[in-house]
């Protein structure tokens, strides 16, 4: 993820810690959706569309809960 960081924030002129936390925030925001559970698929401009099958996210609550 670094050389993308890079090569954004050179192509863009930008800080690389400004374009971190911007692409760091799109995947935050993906994960929050995700961890709701209310939803049926997340579309990230220009990456694709995002969809956890019902089971998987079943299998992720119950292993969290045991480690905390």
């Amino acid at each position: 993820m670094e050389e993308i960081i890079k090569r954004i924030a050179k192509k863009y002129d930008l800080p690389a810690i400004a374009v971190e936390t911007m692409i760091r925030s799109q995947f935050k925001t993906v994960t929050n959706i995700v961890k709701e559970g209310e939803y049926k698929s997340i579309r990230l401009e220009g990456l694709g569309i995002f969809a956890v099958k019902p089971g998987r996210l079943d299998y992720y609550k119950h292993n969290k809960k045991e480690d905390e």
